[in-house]
């Protein structure tokens, strides 16, 4: 339970630093949590690799998504 801690207050700064501010109305939102859940389940769960390539495919897209479309 203490690594699990350590380790989303780790990801939680570098997702600070990442956006670049921190508004509870957008941290506390569903659709971030939705997309935290969905993200690693998207690609194959039985095996140990799958859920980290789905994350990169997911956040390649979106990534990809919002620089085409956003303007």
């Amino acid at each position: 339970m203490a690594l699990s801690a350590a380790l989303t207050s780790v990801c939680g700064s570098l997702w600070a630093q990442y956006i670049g501010f921190v508004d509870p109305t957008y941290v506390f939102s569903v659709d971030l949590s939705v997309r935290f859940a969905s993200t690693p389940s998207s690609a194959a769960m039985g095996t140990a690799l799958g859920p980290y390539l789905g994350s990169i495919l997911i956040t390649s897209l979106e990534t990809y998504l919002r620089a085409t479309f956003s303007g």
